[in-house]
């Protein structure tokens, strides 16, 4: 009698299962090499520059201020700030003496300079090293 078959008459078939496995593995198949390079150019900055300058000049006035008359204020005439300087002189009755105007200009002057600057600029170089692949990027 076979194995295979039972008392009865029944066949008996085997069942068989087949299972997959991946496996992963590391190759090398190229190289790519990345170079980077600094590039330094020399370029003229221009720019203008402004200085702002004051004189002062003591100007005397030396005049007695009539008790009606308004007190003078700061004016400006052009550009020259006027600022009146008071002080009480003590006579029968007391006065307001214009003793001296202060007398401020304002200039300007203007400078056009040039400027040496470094300046850097990067670059980058890429070499691909495939083994069927001659191209370069």
């Amino acid at each position: 009698m076979n194995s295979d078959s039972i008392n009865d008459g029944d066949s008996v078939i085997p069942v068989l299962e087949e299972t997959a496995r991946v496996d992963v593995r590391q190759q090398v198949i190229g190289r790519t090499r990345v170079t980077t390079q600094t590039q330094m150019t020399t370029e003229d900055v221009e720019a203008s520059l402004e200085t702002h300058s004051v004189s002062v000049t003591r100007v005397p006035v030396g005049r007695d201020l009539d008790p009606d008359e308004p007190l003078p204020v700061a004016r400006e005439d052009g550009d020259t700030t006027i600022l009146p300087v008071f002080e009480e002189v003590l006579v029968v009755e007391k006065r307001l003496r214009l003793v001296e105007e202060v007398h401020i200009t304002r200039s300007v002057e203007t400078e056009d300079v040039r400027v040496p600057v470094t300046l850097r600029r990067q670059t980058a170089s890429i070499d691909r090293d495939d083994p069927g692949d001659n191209t370069k990027l």
